[in-house]
């Protein structure tokens, strides 16, 4: 569809060279997560493993066990671990979470089962739990945090009653939060809340990267004194900011502003500013930047935005007759026949 050289976008583009491709918001946020993902091998490893304990929780063998050890552990209906979705931005935040809150249930009920002897369920649960490490949940710590904040664009985004000019506010919200956090607070407060669930599940803390480093085979028979990076981050506190926390932050935001262009921002705003039921409509700053991308007369365009207001000012009983006939004769000269004013 997307394709630059022989998709339906080039093809379009060969016929149009004014047509610009805008890919569905929707699918576009959702795709952030996805290459954010896959960008990061751990964090694909930790999405896998959220999988694999959904499908083990919710099996027949195993699902009694789980609503009755949640039934001891907490107060109020037990909760069900949330399936993923590559296409719903919102169920992997609701997968977090509820894994986030039901974390302790879930390693109680691994560690009776390993001793169960019971087949497939102890071996299973002999291959899940030792999984459940302190990486773990740091990991479920910062996406729980990070897909929370992003959760209101999402639903936006998939409104019935979509405002683009709306929507592009809180993508460029969206990226000025997840800027800010890379400050030492952000990452202190959420390291809290690693630690104390950490001791909850008797999850042993971690102070030193899991990989370790190794020279490059061409050094090999060279006496290396130090190479470039070679030196470690700190202490555990350090390498998890660093090496986690700031790697996921700013793949995210490379992935959100690659997908969210200020091309693709352009366009929705000025598509906003013409529909006339939006606050932003006839907004000069909005139709201005759509303009340009179609190489319009921008002093034509400024006679012609005081004029539509004084008209609109002086029809306001027919508003929306006006305001078609009058966006009509304005499309008329980068459209032709196609737009033809009703009578």
């Amino acid at each position: 569809m997307s394709g630059k050289h022989s998709g339906v976008q080039a093809r379009i583009k060969e016929v149009a060279k004014l047509a610009f491709y805008v890919h569905c918001n929707t699918h576009c946020l959702n795709l952030v997560l996805v290459d954010t993902v896959r960008g990061i091998p751990e964090a694909e490893c930790f999405f896998s493993l959220l999988k694999q304990l959904y499908i083990y929780m919710s099996g027949s063998a195993v699902h009694p066990k789980w609503l009755q050890v949640q039934q001891e552990m907490y107060t109020g209906a037990p909760r069900e671990l949330q399936v993923l979705s590559d296409t719903r931005w919102a169920s992997r935040y609701y997968a977090c979470r509820n894994l986030w809150d039901r974390l302790p249930a879930v390693v109680k009920v691994l560690e009776e089962l390993c001793d169960d002897h019971s087949g497939e369920r102890s071996v299973g649960a002999r291959g899940l739990l030792p999984q459940i490490d302190f990486q773990f949940i740091v990991f479920l710590a910062i996406f729980k945090k990070l897909l929370g904040d992003a959760k209101l664009l999402s639903d936006m985004l998939q409104s019935s009653s979509l405002d683009l000019a709306k929507a592009v506010d809180l993508v460029e919200a969206l990226i000025s939060t997840f800027e800010s956090y890379r400050s030492e607070q952000v990452f202190d407060d959420l390291w809290d809340t690693v630690l104390e669930l950490a001791k909850q599940c008797d999850v042993s803390i971690d102070t030193a990267p899991k990989r370790k480093r190794t020279l490059s085979s061409k050094l090999k028979g060279y006496h290396v004194l130090s190479t470039a990076g070679s030196q470690e981050t700190g202490n555990g506190k350090d390498y998890y900011r660093t090496g986690m926390f700031n790697l996921v932050l700013d793949r995210m935001l490379s992935e959100l502003r690659n997908r969210f262009s200020n091309q693709n921002c352009d366009i929705m705003r000025g598509i906003q500013a013409l529909n006339p039921s939006s606050k932003s409509f006839c907004d000069k700053d909005s139709l201005f930047a759509f303009a340009k991308l179609y190489g319009c007369d921008l002093v034509d365009l400024e006679h012609e935005l005081y004029q539509i207001k004084r008209v609109l000012d002086r029809k306001c009983a027919n508003f929306y007759v006006y305001v078609r006939k009058l966006l009509c004769v304005i499309l008329h000269p980068l459209l032709g026949s196609e737009v033809v004013p009703s009578t």
